[in-house]
Order: structure tokens, then C-alpha cells, then sequence
């Protein structure tokens, strides 16, 4: 996925001939990097802002492809949010009236301008303190590893299909669930991605993460009072998009009259009709069997006092 601003414009000594914004949705681990420059600087020569909006929050790599008329005019200030600020370039290697993709302040390479950002929008301006200097793109990578070529095409993930999830243990559509209940799944990632975490969602809510295979989750009915619910399994990538199944169940846990506990009062209700050829779970059929019996008795039992 991809966003890109153009503008043109010159601005008393700063040539902001094209400014372009690339956001690369891929996971990194690198830790960020803080600004350390003013953000406001004794002189300056002009300034260009853009608004650009980040698709997920993560930290990013910001490279900028400029070009410097001479050795003394060899940067150029950065703020990201009016907050983050970075004197870009400045190295004596930059080759002057050559277009240079930099990723690094204050002079040196190893002061990488790499911070996290929220999803969102976001200002980025330059600032002229050295005159001629000429941005005409701006990437901002979540790919640590990839370095910019060209027009920067190369670092762009392009997305082939979304995850898939599949149910491989667990309640089938319409079952009846108890106690603790076992599910795995596999976890599949489009072409050329990674998985990065899978989950177990009951009614849209996250019960657990798993995030590496085997996706095997366990999950205790008893954290939830008895009713019909979702289970969800969720498989997101490393660009943070996602493929899920579900299945919907019953939790019967043995509150017969839905008073949220398991007492005295469902014991009577079950005895009214033991023994009958009753598929009516609120008159006792926990089980799902032909008739009301010691399985339902065991069940109430083993549950007993329970509240939610």
C-alpha cells in the first residue's frame, strides 16, 4: 500500500522541485532513534510542509532523496510533527548536483532518522538552512532493511492476497460446548509475507495471541456464562493485514434458568424432567443426548455454585 503527495514549488533558496511520500507496511525490530537537532534553527531560506497519513502504527524509517549544490550547502532540516527534528545529510561524502537517497543526521551514518509513529495523520517540513539544497522525495519505510534506489520503487511491498486461517481442532458449527475446549489452526501468509501473530476472538474480543506456529489455543467455558458466542481465529501479517474463520457455538455450562449461576434452583429443574425424552436444554438436556441423565447430572455437578 502506497501514498503519494506531489507538489512543486521553490522557495527562496530550497528547490522542493517534487515531494513524494511512500508508507511500506513491512514489520521491523529496529529501536528507534531520537531527534537531537533544534527545531529552530538561527536562519533559514524557506519551507514546504506536506500532510501525510500513516496506515498503522510502527516505526519508521525516513529517507530523503536530495541533492546538495556544494559541499558547504550539504543539508537540510527535517521536523516530523514539529517535534522530531533531524539536520538531514551533512556528510562531506554527499556528491554535489547528484541526487542521494539519505537516511541519516547530523553528519553520520549511524544517526538513522528512525522513530515511531501512530496511525494517523502526520506533518513533515523542511527547512532551507542551506541554500540550493533540493529535496524531491520523501519514503518512509517500516522496512528497516530495504535501501531506496531510483525513485524508491524497490522498497515498496507490493500485497498479494491476504492471510488465511483454517479451523484444524475444535467445535464444529452448532455445538454444544463445555469445560475446556481445544482449538488449532493453521495460519497460511500471502505470497512473500510473513504471519506475525494469530488469535482466538470470542464475540470480537481477544481471549489469546499466539505468534508462532503451533496456533494451538485452549479456551475455558466457564469464563463465560452460558449462551451462544463467535469464536473467531485471526491470522495477521507482517503488513498488518488479516484472514480470519469462525464458528459459532453454546456455551452450557448447566444454568438452566439464565440467572448467570449454577445452583439449587437449575437442580430442580433438571430433576422436574429426569429421565424424559427432552432435547430442551432449559429443562436439563446439557448434553445434547436423547434424554435427560446422570451426563447432565455430572455436568451440573461439576459446576456447581458457579456465577457470572
Amino acid at each position: 500500500m502506497s501514498i503519494w503527495q506531489k507538489i512543486r514549488k521553490n522557495i527562496l533558496g530550497v528547490s522542493l522541485v517534487l515531494l513524494a511520500f511512500l508508507v511500506s507496511v513491512v514489520a521491523i525490530a529496529n529501536a528507534p532513534t531520537s531527534a537531537s537537532d533544534s527545531c529552530s534553527p538561527t536562519s533559514t531560506t524557506g519551507t514546504d510542509t506536506i500532510n501525510v497519513t500513516v496506515p498503522s502504527s510502527n516505526t519508521y524509517t525516513i529517507w530523503t532523496r536530495m541533492q546538495i549544490p556544494s559541499s558547504s550547502n550539504d543539508s537540510i532540516l527535517l521536523k516530523v510533527d514539529s517535534t522530531n527534528c533531524y539536520n538531514v545529510g551533512g556528510n562531506s561524502s554527499l556528491a554535489t548536483s547528484t541526487w542521494e537517497w539519505v537516511n541519516y543526521y547530523d553528519g553520520s551514518s549511524s544517526n538513522s532518522i528512525s522513530l515511531p509513529l501512530t496511525a494517523g495523520s502526520h506533518t513533515l517540513e523542511f527547512v532551507g538552512t542551506s541554500g540550493g539544497v533540493e529535496v524531491d522525495s520523501v519514503l518512509l519505510l517500516s522496512n528497516a532493511s530495504c535501501t531506496p534506489t531510483g525513485t524508491g520503487s524497490n522498497c515498496e511491498q507490493t500485497t498479494t492476497s491476504n492471510p488465511t486461517v483454517s479451523l484444524t481442532t475444535g467445535p464444529s458449527a452448532g455445538a454444544l460446548i463445555r469445560g475446556t475446549v481445544a482449538l488449532g489452526a493453521t495460519a497460511t501468509p500471502g505470497a512473500g509475507d510473513t504471519i506475525s501473530n494469530t488469535q482466538l476472538l470470542v464475540n470480537g474480543s481477544v481471549a489469546q495471541t499466539v505468534s508462532s506456529s503451533p496456533y494451538n489455543f485452549s479456551l475455558n467455558t466457564l469464563s463465560y456464562k452460558d449462551g451462544t458466542y463467535t469464536l473467531t481465529l485471526q491470522a495477521t501479517d507482517n503488513q498488518s493485514l488479516v484472514g480470519s474463520t469462525a464458528v459459532s457455538v453454546t456455551i452450557t455450562n448447566g444454568d438452566l434458568n439464565g440467572d448467570d449461576k449454577v445452583n439449587i434452583s437449575d437442580l430442580a429443574i433438571m430433576a422436574s424432567h429426569w429421565g424424559q425424552a427432552d432435547s430442551n436444554y432449559a429443562d436439563g438436556n446439557i448434553t445434547g443426548q436423547s434424554t435427560i441423565n446422570i451426563s447432565d447430572l455430572a455436568i451440573l455437578a461439576n459446576n456447581w455454585q458457579q456465577t457470572w
